[in-house]
């Protein structure tokens, strides 16, 4: 028992990354079909849709997330959590 409690407190940080990066996924998925559709029934025009230059940084920065706000910090991992998740892919 001491050895699945502690393989599950060593996982349970890259469970939940693999949790939020699945239906981080899943969001662009859906927002791309949205896209496409909305471009073919002509409620869209693509050329349009561009996003202004500050959102185009925002999203191009590492770790970003598309339900991210720029300074919304509120979910992401602090580097004690990276490091700790690094650790326990290397061990």
């Amino acid at each position: 028992m001491a050895i699945q409690s502690f393989v599950d407190s060593k996982t349970q940080v890259l469970n939940t990354t693999i949790s939020r990066i699945n239906r981080e996924i899943d969001l662009l998925r859906e927002y791309r079909t949205r896209m496409v559709a909305d471009e073919v029934t002509g409620k869209l025009d693509a050329r349009a849709a561009a996003l202004p230059q500050d959102e185009l940084a925002f999203a191009s920065q590492p770790g970003a997330l598309a339900t991210d706000a720029p300074g919304d910090d509120s979910d992401d991992f602090d580097g004690d959590d990276e490091a700790e998740c690094a650790n326990a892919l290397q061990a």
